[in-house]
Parts: structure tokens; C-alpha cells; sequence
């Protein structure tokens, strides 16, 4: 069972007894995330507003289609969530710009 009651990641997958397949991939979809991004830029563009369900998509009943769940999917090869063109879109343009702002961000330390 995971610490926190749902399945999570940061490094590390944290499961419950009933996590499927695709939350195993979901997760680790996130960790191919903190490897790309870096772990500066992985905190403040995924692991602040995940748990926190920041964002309308929770409003909406749609947490998998915000763009940082969204990208974990898709890294993941989740299979039985299907994104729309537009969430993969968002999904690859919050992707870009988190690199850019948080990058500049540290830039000017």
C-alpha cells in the first residue's frame, strides 16, 4: 500500500494493492519525466501541481488531461486512457516552456 493512499512517484513508484498496469506505467511515465527535465524543473512543473490537482482538469473530472499528466502518459505508454489532439498538444508545449521558464529562472541566480 502507498504511503499516500494513491499511486505516486519522484524517483521512486509508490503503489497501492489496486494499481493496474497502466498506473505502473503512468508513474513511470513520470519518472522518464524527472529524467528529462531534471529535478529543479520536474519539482516546480510536475510535483508541485500533480498532488496538488492544481488547474481545471480536476474541476472537470479530467486529472489525466492535464498537461503534465497527460506527458507521463504518453511517456509512459499508458494504453487504456486516450488524450485528445489538443491535451498531447498542451501536453508537449507545457513540456517546452517549463524548460525554458524555470531554466531561466535558475539563469539569473
Amino acid at each position: 500500500m502507498s504511503i499516500l493512499g494513491f499511486t505516486s512517484s519522484f524517483g521512486a513508484i509508490f503503489l497501492t494493492g489496486l494499481s493496474t498496469e497502466d498506473d505502473v506505467r503512468h508513474e513511470r511515465g513520470h519518472n522518464w519525466q524527472l529524467m528529462m527535465m531534471g529535478i529543479g524543473t520536474y519539482a516546480f512543473t510536475v510535483g508541485i501541481p500533480s498532488p496538488l490537482m492544481l488547474g481545471g482538469w480536476n474541476d472537470n473530472k479530467n486529472y489525466y488531461g492535464a498537461p503534465w499528466e497527460t506527458i507521463a502518459d504518453i511517456l509512459g505508454g499508458v494504453k487504456e486512457r486516450n488524450h485528445s489532439k489538443n491535451e498531447i498538444i498542451n501536453a508537449w508545449l507545457y513540456y517546452g516552456l517549463g524548460h525554458f521558464i524555470i531554466h531561466s529562472i535558475f539563469f539569473w541566480f
